[in-house]
């Protein structure tokens, strides 16, 4: 039985745009993504960015529900008990108070890896995605799990958390003081401030990036008798379009 994922990865210019400027690539981003994926992280809460990213596939499936068909997965008597017993144990491993969230999440880690070998027999899934001809993206068996569960592949998931990312309308909700949840762009800034270290300190201490900074920290003064959010984003991408277009060079 094969899964297609028939999707291709779309890079949408606001996303593209949000990393570059700030000096991160983005198949550095999307590695780092799939790679914090973790399905034991469903299980318990805290602020670490595994939960984010792993908390972050219910916030953007909200726009496939329904459109997707789950993969009619036949499991023989003796991998139903077996599925059966790890989920158990997953379950008892997240209440167990004995154990830190980072123990919890590597050992769950071991639990999934033999989930995913019972639910996989018989399906062709993607291990590798290419974004173009150098770059690719390794997939784990947590997030393929997780997309075997719910019909989701992980070329759409990654697709629908690009399009949560964009600097206007993140810039224009944090100056009105209407920001919402949103885990994709929590982890986006704590990339940002260096988190996984795949910034290029180097340019984001550049002039160039500090004037950038600057631009930004006067955006507020600017617009501020505008205090409707979609007018204020409107305002924002005008803005963003033009300093993209006379700072050409950055790309």
């Amino acid at each position: 039985m094969k899964n297609t994922d028939s999707e291709t990865i779309v890079i949408p210019t606001s996303f593209r745009y949000a990393c570059e400027l700030f000096g991160i690539a983005v198949p550095d981003f999307l590695q780092l993504y799939v790679n914090h994926f973790s399905y034991m992280d469903q299980n318990f809460h805290d602020h670490s960015v595994y939960n984010l990213v792993t908390k972050s596939f219910e916030y953007v499936r909200q726009e496939d529900e329904g459109q997707n068909q789950v993969l009619q997965i036949k499991l023989n008597k003796e991998d139903q008990d077996k599925g059966v017993k790890l989920i158990q144990s997953q379950i008892k491993l997240s209440i167990n108070k004995n154990y830190s969230n980072a123990q919890k999440r590597s050992k769950g880690k071991l639990l999934t890896h033999r989930l995913y070998d019972i639910f996989s027999k018989g399906l062709e899934l993607k291990e590798v995605i290419y974004l173009d001809e150098e770059n690719t993206i390794t997939l784990n068996k947590d997030l393929l799990f997780k997309s075997i569960l719910t019909g989701i592949s992980v070329t759409q998931f990654l697709n629908r958390i690009m399009e949560c990312v964009a600097i206007p309308e993140h810039l224009a909700r944090l100056h009105l003081n209407k920001a919402v949840y949103n885990p994709v762009l929590g982890v986006y800034m704590r990339v940002y401030d260096g988190y996984g270290h795949i910034c290029d300190q180097q340019y984001q201490k550049s002039p160039k990036c500090r004037l950038l900074i600057m631009e930004i920290q006067e955006l507020d003064k600017r617009y501020f008798f505008c205090r409707d959010l979609q007018q204020r984003t409107v305002f924002y991408q005008e803005w963003l379009d033009h300093y993209v277009k006379i700072n050409a060079s950055v790309y």
